[in-house]
């Protein structure tokens, strides 16, 4: 999470900034919301921010270089786990088709009459354990086992936010920044449900309705062997087009970072690519520069004849091939050929398509689709060769345009 800041004294921040970080320390779970957490603020200095969050270092590193607002990052984070656990229970309850994740946190909400029941069952049970550990102890026989409290394991709905999230609940802030999805990697469009259940659950517990603050999140980067197979769909596809379509949910942006993955290592090392993403869009919204916040997004496509032309927001000033090595600016590609693009009929049978810019649009075609009626682009898990760009170095998201 993030806010603007007074000036304030300490040790000098690294590179001049003012900035300043809380790290929430440790890893907590809880049954139900805690009203107090533990942190303090401290400026960020080369003895701080080694413990932080990089993607938010260079987050806030990008927005100060670029206008002078001191910043404050919250750091409250859990590697490995899920999104339900992050979740507050108002955001269940929000989204009719997380019913059954509802009706699991219901069960421990002491407001909740099925909440009510967990607990005196489980009072009743402890009285019942502790007449029979008497017994045990007066006939001299083995203790009956203790009854152990109800939860909450750490992939728990609501069990981190209880603990990290909800002691911090309503301290202002402008936004958030979520880099989460691994451990909900096999999913597709539930996602996107439990998306609407995060954000919205957030804003709602915060209580910014006319202001709600803006969050940015990243998309999956590459990772694995690539696959060679048009159709793709094969490992986190699916989920990366879940948060593609979680931009639809207002103030919201997304950092595309297909392009910086690393196909041996989960966690990739460019970190400062991904915060100077999330920054761009930070300064579209909160500082309300005139800059391209993204890469191309896919916005519609035609059929025309034997082709299909799709079209994009974001495109800057044009769509181009480029090619990114490391922390290098991305460079375009003269005369190069886009790649990724995959085509498909009514069969449902993709192939590798041509794909060619024209003006902001690309038109998609190939002579074994005859009579085409879907796009996909770098569909798949680790989508190696991907190189679709704005004129301002940043990359298009994967997308599809079918539902099969």
């Amino acid at each position: 999470m993030f806010r603007t800041v007074k000036h304030g004294v300490g040790r000098q921040p690294i590179d001049g900034q003012r900035t300043r970080l809380f790290n929430i320390p440790g890893h907590t779970t809880a049954q139900l919301p805690q009203e107090r957490g533990t942190g303090t603020w401290q400026v960020c200095s080369s003895d701080t921010v080694a413990r932080f969050s990089a993607v938010g270092y260079y987050f806030a590193r990008r927005l100060f270089k670029e206008t002078k607002v001191p910043i404050g990052l919250i750091g409250t984070n859990w590697g490995g786990t899920r999104i339900e656990p992050w979740t507050p229970p108002i955001g269940f309850r929000s989204i009719p088709e997380l019913k059954d994740l509802a009706s699991q946190v219901d069960h421990f909400d002491l407001g909740h009459p099925a909440g009510k029941a967990t607990w005196k069952k489980y009072i009743n049970d402890v009285a019942a354990w502790t007449i029979a550990a008497r017994n045990a102890i007066e006939t001299q026989t083995v203790l009956p086992n203790p009854i152990q409290v109800p939860g909450p394991h750490r992939q728990d709905p609501t069990a981190i936010y209880n603990s990290m999230v909800h002691p911090l609940v309503p301290y202002g802030v402008r936004g958030a920044l979520w880099y989460q999805g691994e451990s909900n990697g096999s999913e597709g469009i539930e996602y996107f449900y439990k998306m609407q259940a995060l954000i919205g659950g957030w804003r709602q517990v915060w209580n910014q309705k006319d202001f709600p603050f803006y969050f940015y999140f990243v998309q999956l980067a590459d990772y694995r062997t690539p696959n060679e197979d048009p159709a793709g769909g094969d490992g986190w596809a699916r989920i990366r087009e879940a948060q593609r379509k979680s931009l639809k949910i207002p103030h919201t942006g997304m950092a595309v970072i297909t392009d910086i993955g690393e196909a041996d290592d989960i966690h990739p090392r460019n970190k400062q690519d991904v915060g100077s993403r999330l920054a761009q869009w930070a300064l579209r919204d909160v500082h309300k520069r005139d800059v391209v916040p993204s890469g191309p997004l896919y916005q519609d496509m035609k059929i025309i004849d034997n082709k299909i032309r799709v079209d994009f927001n974001h495109v800057g000033g044009g769509l181009m091939v480029g090619h990114k090595t490391g922390l290098a600016a991305t460079q375009e590609v003269v005369s190069g050929s886009l790649a990724r693009f995959a085509i498909a009929g009514k069969d449902k049978k993709w192939s590798w398509a041509d794909a060619v810019i024209n003006g902001n649009s690309v038109v998609v075609s190939s002579p074994h689709v005859p009579e085409p009626v879907a796009v996909r682009y770098a569909y798949s898990m680790n989508p190696a060769g991907a190189n679709l760009y704005n004129r301002e170095g940043f990359p298009a998201s994967p997308f599809r345009t079918d539902q099969w």
